[in-house]
């Protein structure tokens, strides 16, 4: 099985680095570091098991040998080999349906209570207090995931939406959980042409009091606390539970974090790749379907 998305993950590789540019002072390719880690990112392993010939089979193996764990950690670093992963992530997104109404999210990525990571914080997450970081997503009622951002757990989900929204091209909609339900979110969305919406924090208000509220917030407070719209957000808000489901697949694996990813830098590599692997995923989920 791995060996197969394996071989069609690397083809997909190999269509976003078509005009990239590598550095020519360097022995290994753009290319190749980026499928290092991504042989790592499958297997769940880390970079140093991958880095070892003993854990690839000899057919899939580069044909211009592996790097080394200390060229993986230095390359991983450089401008090059983030550009093209963020070519390849566009890639497998561009494969899959684009909507114009988007969800966004937070999830917490936790890290073990002995953990000693200094970037990891406390903050809220599921219900109860978690040590780690927070996934931020923007992603379509597909499934797919336009946008994302990984902070400290104790970072303001609002603030996070807020660096998001620049990034929600073709959106003319956006739904949140009560966690957004804040004026200056619906004024920023406004700025871009979206129209805010969030469930409301306190359900049974029967009017916004006397406060100054963002017209555009204004705009959808009936309708939120409607029948009408209260059952629309809970079907809408389902779609987010799924979607939590699905990136936490057994094939896919983005839940809490394994031992070997820790610090900020590399908590971001394995969310790309672990996005990766999930658009692929859901673009063979959406194959099957369309078959069926």
């Amino acid at each position: 099985m791995e060996r197969q998305r394996y071989r069609e993950l690397i083809a997909s590789l190999h269509q976003a680095r078509h005009g990239h540019r590598d550095n020519p002072r360097c022995a290994h390719r753009d290319w190749v570091i980026v499928a290092t880690l991504l042989w790592a990112g499958l297997h769940g392993r880390p970079v140093s098991w991958a880095a070892d010939r003993a854990n690839w089979p000899g057919d899939l193996r580069p044909r211009c040998g592996l790097p080394s764990q200390s060229c993986m950690s230095r390359r991983l670093r450089t401008h090059g080999v983030l550009r093209l992963i963020q070519r390849f992530e566009d890639l497998m997104r561009s494969r899959l349906p684009r909507g114009d109404v988007k969800l966004i999210d937070g999830r917490p990525l936790p890290v073990g209570g002995c953990s000693k990571d200094p970037d990891a914080r406390t903050g809220h997450g599921a219900g109860h207090l978690i040590r780690g970081y927070k996934l931020h997503l923007l992603g379509d009622l597909g499934g797919a995931v336009d946008h994302w951002l990984v902070t400290p757990m104790n970072h303001s989900e609002p603030d996070a939406a807020e660096r998001i929204l620049p990034h929600a091209d073709d959106t003319a909609y956006a739904i949140g959980d009560g966690n957004y339900d804040i004026n200056r979110l619906y004024e920023r969305a406004a700025e871009r042409g979206i129209q805010w919406i969030a469930l409301p924090r306190r359900k049974h208000a029967q009017a916004p009091g006397h406060r100054r509220h963002s017209p555009h917030r204004l705009a959808v407070w009936s309708w939120v606390r409607s029948s009408e719209g209260s059952r629309t957000l809970r079907r809408v808000r389902s779609g987010i539970e799924r979607v939590n489901a699905w990136q936490g697949h057994a094939s896919i694996g983005l839940h809490h974090l394994p031992h070997h990813v820790r610090r900020g830098p590399r908590v971001r590599l394995w969310v790309a790749i672990k996005l990766i692997l999930y658009h692929h995923w859901l673009a063979q989920r959406i194959a099957e379907r369309d078959a069926g």
